[in-house]
């Protein structure tokens, strides 16, 4: 005796038509540059319109120690960051590319939109520079798995012979988040009144980077797990994570090799922050 289920005439999943490889894999290189670009531009526009928002959240008789305030927030996630990386971005060769990604997209977005939501230090008090620490670590979290599992993603998915171009994606992704990220901060410090600014058109950006990332999250949740991970989880042997001992013991130079290609960000970061920080103290904007 049929089921009603199958008395409707239900089609057998076997029967369905298959999505065209190429189509998959569209999505999946969309989702993994999506996703990263939404995790920087969140990431950035932090420390561009630090000096804006000082005085609303970080409480001080004097502008300087506010703004001070706001950047060790920021600095905050820089030093969350690498132990993200070291005891988080391993989870992703036991849980899945997919999984780790969708959890980082998902900090990062809540704590874009913590701090746009979150009121100012003259409604909730102490609250407000608390909620911008919890903000800053989960981002600080969501950046430190974010960068090596969507390397990971992008190259697993790509085509045998175009690795070394789809797995650039993300770095061409954060570059175009940087130059986003500059502009929208540009466009509302030169929109509104300083006031109107320091009230509330700060909030715009963040408010909006927490929008991206929920459209980041949904497409994110409709992307494939990569090949290579599902072949070895098939099999049950997903490999057991480098420990950092063993990675110091035996990669010394190769560690050392990334740290000076790393260095350079450490001007850009200086530039990024001092110099809207400088403009704002001058020009009030």
């Amino acid at each position: 005796m049929k089921t009603s289920k199958e008395a409707v005439g239900s089609p057998d999943p076997s029967e369905l038509p298959e999505v065209p490889e190429h189509h998959r894999r569209t999505v999946n290189m969309v989702a993994g540059t999506i996703g990263h670009f939404v995790e920087w531009y969140d990431w950035y526009i932090y420390g561009l319109l630090a000096a804006v928002f000082a005085g609303q959240i970080f409480p001080s008789d004097s502008p300087f120690a506010s703004l001070i305030a706001a950047l060790l927030t920021y600095a905050l996630g820089f030093v969350v960051r690498p132990l993200s990386g070291i005891i988080i971005s391993p989870l992703a060769d036991r849980f899945g590319r997919r999984l780790i990604l969708t959890l980082s997209i998902s900090g990062m977005a809540l704590g874009s939109l913590i701090i746009g939501l979150t009121p100012s230090f003259a409604t909730i008090g102490y609250a407000a520079p608390v909620l911008f620490l919890v903000a800053r670590i989960l981002q600080g979290i969501s950046a430190g798995s974010e960068g090596q599992s969507a390397i990971a993603f992008m190259v697993e998915h790509a085509p045998a012979n175009r690795r070394g171009l789809f797995g650039s994606f993300t770095n061409m992704a954060s570059g175009l988040a940087t130059l986003v990220a500059t502009g929208a901060a540009a466009l509302v410090t030169s929109s509104f009144a300083p006031a109107d600014l320091a009230a509330w058109g700060w909030r715009i950006p963040f408010v909006a980077g927490g929008i991206l990332g929920v459209v980041g999250l949904i497409v994110r949740a409709r992307a494939d797990e990569t090949p290579e991970f599902e072949a070895t989880a098939l099999v049950d042997q997903k490999s057991a994570p480098a420990r950092l001992m063993d990675l110091l013991r035996e990669h010394p130079k190769a560690l050392l090799q990334t740290a000076a290609l790393s260095a350079p960000a450490v001007a850009y970061y200086t530039w990024a922050t001092f110099l809207p920080t400088y403009a704002h103290l001058t020009t009030g904007r």
